[in-house]
C-alpha cells in the first residue's frame, strides 16, 4: 500500500495572463486524485526535473 504526493504543473490549463495552475496529485493503492492549491505561475519558473 504506497502513497505519493507530487507537486504538478497542469500545461493544458493556460490562462490569458500565461500562468498555470499547480496542483497537488495524491496517489494511493493505484488511485489517482488531484487537488487545487489555489496558485498560478509561469512555465518558466518550473523546473520539470525537480518539481
Amino acid at each position: 500500500m504506497a502513497s505519493y504526493i507530487q507537486l504538478a504543473l497542469r500545461k493544458d490549463k493556460l490562462n490569458k495572463k500565461g500562468t498555470l495552475p499547480l496542483y497537488f496529485r495524491i496517489i494511493k493503492n493505484r488511485k489517482s486524485t488531484t487537488i487545487a492549491t489555489g496558485i498560478r505561475i509561469e512555465e518558466r519558473f518550473w523546473d520539470d526535473q525537480r518539481g
